[in-house]
């Protein structure tokens, strides 16, 4: 069965269901490109899964000043993207009361 996207864009893929999310997508023949805060972690998915399905942008979403540049340079670079999973989490401290 064929991949059902071709590669897809993964932000919040050094840990828990992103990182989850784009090793089963390699495993069912899609290419990725994580993303993340944590460069060693990024360099290690490469490092298991192949530069041939999977490269990487450090980049934290909390930057939001950057966000622009980067999604500019992950798409000039990447204009094949099919799918994007935004799996990454922000925590702030908010008072309720």
């Amino acid at each position: 069965m064929a991949p059902l996207y071709k590669k897809a864009l993964i932000i919040g893929a050094t840990s828990g269901i992103g990182a989850a999310l784009a090793s089963k997508l390699v495993a069912t023949g899609t290419k990725v490109v994580v993303v993340g805060r944590r460069r060693t972690r990024l360099e290690s998915f490469v490092k298991t899964h192949g530069s041939n399905v999977s490269s990487a942008f450090v980049f934290d979403v909390t930057n939001l000043t950057g966000i622009k540049s980067f999604a500019n340079t992950v798409v000039q670079s990447n204009p094949d993207l099919d799918c994007i999973i935004i799996s990454s989490g922000v925590q702030a401290r908010l008072q309720l009361l």
